[in-house]
This record gives C-alpha cells, structure tokens and sequence, in this order.
C-alpha cells in the first residue's frame, strides 16, 4: 500500500490482528475497491460511513467479534459483488440488495 496515496489506496487487507475497529475514516478512501479484514478480531459496529464507497467492489468482515446490525447505508454499495460478514455477531438479516 505504500506506492499509493492515502485517498487512492485500491485494496486494503489487515491480517496482523492490528486494528481493533474498523475505522469509520476510510470513507477518505473514496479510490478504494477491496476491503478485506477478515479474521482480524475487529470489535463494535460495522461503520455506516462505508456506505459512501461508491467503487467498493468486494468487503470481507468475516470471523471477527462485529456487534450491532448491517448499515442501512450499504445498500448504497452498488458496485459490491462480494460481501463476507459470516461468524460475527451481528443482529438482524442481510439487506436484500446485499443477499445474492
């Protein structure tokens, strides 16, 4: 990620267990297509700011200790094909636009 400007970074993968939360300033990265931060053992609630990553193709939030219920603002997320959020324990049922 370094040979890319913080606004611009296209893909972001967390795999060190570095992150507690998942940081709602990343809606800065309006460039960014690919959030995976799967099994990193993120805490609290799934940012509703994610909601304006307009070009956000895939979001892993898979195996984590998410709280809370999916964003109604990811319903915004037109340009996702793939959406992980199993084994969490998040409350209520997947928006339709995002159950395949």
């Amino acid at each position: 990620m370094g040979k890319y400007p913080p606004r611009s970074i296209v893909y972001a993968a967390c795999e060190f267990f570095f992150l507690a939360t998942i940081p709602s300033n990343l809606t800065h990265c309006s460039e960014l297509k690919e959030l995976n931060v799967v099994d990193n053992k993120l805490e609290g609630k799934i940012p509703e700011e994610l909601g304006s990553l307009s070009k956000l193709r895939a979001l892993g939030l898979a195996n984590n200790n998410l709280t809370g219920r999916i964003p109604a603002s990811l319903r915004n997320l037109s340009s996702l094909t793939l959406f992980l959020v199993g084994d969490n324990n998040l409350e209520g049922s997947i928006p339709e636009e995002l159950a395949w």
